[in-house]
């Protein structure tokens, strides 16, 4: 399935917020401003006409320091995400955020005014359909490529990403997912991995709970599989072994046997590492059979796709290791609102998250142009940048990665607090 669409219409509710909500360069690449000026246009109108293209001139002051080229007509911006299918609601989430985003740019201009085409396919929520999804992508020739926060999904795509040959972000956490051990040069993750967050959850178990009975329930796919790795490793460190890691499939409707099964190991505290349906549905089952220990979720406990399908009541005392909780941040405040006013709807990390990324991409493109190779070398040297899903997306200290730190949080009703931000050093 494929849906081609050209964000342009002027949102005026929310365009004024662009420049203040885009995540900000550090002051070292401020000072460089596009301009495309009648006398660049002039000089190079020899290499404009040859290459079909586009040009901007960058100075700094009066000095010409650098120019590229950007193919006439819209640029094309790919994008992977569920629509159909069991993670449908997740889908929401994330394509909230990449839409309102290319609907303010697209508004104020476009991209040196080039408008973005964000040319959409469905991802759905199983292996063909991922793949499938590549396939209508790389008929399109996007520049970049927005994907899933399903780490199956990227393992799934990884030889079709490598043979399209472009930047592919995507917000899954396996530590599995890296361009070293994927072979693959053009995946970039702009979430905290399992390696972040998970190595947090235990950290805040032991050292601020201090549990030392720790049940683990996990999915048994990449995620969960090397999300429960992490967390038996980070506990070993401290000289503590699990009382029992259980897993169930990636779309289980029932966990009873699993969480109960922990509880008699003597667990105080059991871990969901799970997709956001299956931890709504362990959400519901650890009050319905009264377990009387504490739970703690990962990243799916901030996500609108668990919180709208569980009660306060179920939700009351939980904690979470999530990537950001936006609702619980007023310095994100005047963009919920915003965004509630272009989708109806909350945003949440994901949307947070996949908003900033488009920001980024943009300042990529109009600073690098749009030849792979080139915008894959500027990526890497991205330094500090803050966003409204993260303080600090920092590409130039890990390869392919951007995001080191999670956050420990803890509901009481349908109010998220947030405990402890945690950094962890890859």
């Amino acid at each position: 399935m494929k849906k081609s669409i050209s964000l342009s219409l002027a949102i005026v509710a929310v365009s004024a917020l662009t420049i203040s909500m885009a995540p900000q360069a550090n002051s070292a690449t401020s000072k460089i401003k596009p301009a495309i000026g009648v006398a660049c246009l002039k000089a190079n109108a020899k290499a404009i006409a040859a290459n079909k293209s586009d040009l901007i001139c960058t100075k700094v002051g009066k000095k010409l320091v650098y120019q590229i080229f950007i193919p006439k007509g819209p640029i094309k911006i790919g994008f992977s995400v569920a629509v159909t299918g069991t993670n449908a609601l997740l889908g929401q989430s994330y394509r909230g955020g990449v839409t309102f985003a290319v609907s303010q740019i697209n508004a104020a201009g476009g991209i040196a005014g080039h408008s973005i085409d964000l040319v959409t396919a469905d991802g759905g929520d199983t292996n063909p359909q991922w793949v499938n999804s590549m396939n209508v992508l790389a008929e399109e020739k996007p520049v970049i490529i927005i994907g899933h926060p399903h780490s199956s999904a990227i393992l799934a795509q990884n030889d079709m990403i490598n043979k399209v040959g472009v930047p592919y972000f995507f917000s899954g956490g396996s530590v599995a997912l890296t361009q070293a051990k994927l072979n693959n040069p053009w995946i970039f993750r702009v979430s905290p991995s399992d390696g972040i967050s998970a190595v947090a959850a235990m950290d805040y178990i032991v050292d601020v709970l201090k549990y030392t009975k720790v049940g683990i329930l996990a999915d048994n796919t990449a995620y969960g599989i090397d999300g429960t790795a992490v967390m038996v490793a980070e506990l070993k460190k401290k000289g503590i072994t699990p009382v029992g890691t259980e897993s169930h499939e990636l779309f289980a409707t029932d966990v009873s046997a699993q969480l109960l099964k922990l509880r008699a190991a003597g667990a105080q505290i059991i871990v969901g590492w799970s997709i956001p349906v299956v931890t709504a549905t362990t959400l519901r089952q650890v009050q319905e059979l009264k377990l009387g220990v504490d739970y703690m979720g990962g990243r799916s406990m901030a996500l609108t796709a668990v919180l709208g399908l569980v009660t306060n009541a179920q939700l009351d005392g939980s904690y979470g290791a999530v990537d950001n909780a936006i609702a619980a941040d007023p310095a994100a405040a005047a963009w919920v609102k915003a965004y509630k006013r272009f989708a109806g709807k909350n945003p949440d990390f994901f949307t947070a998250q996949y908003y900033d990324l488009v920001y980024m991409i943009k300042n990529w493109i109009l600073k690098n142009g749009v030849k792979p190779d080139v915008l894959r070398t500027a990526i890497l040297k991205t330094g500090t940048t803050k966003g409204v899903g993260s303080d600090v997306y920092d590409f130039s200290r890990t390869v392919g990665e951007s995001n080191y730190s999670a956050q420990i949080v803890k509901y009481s009703g349908d109010t998220v607090q947030v405990l402890k931000t945690i950094t962890v050093t890859p």
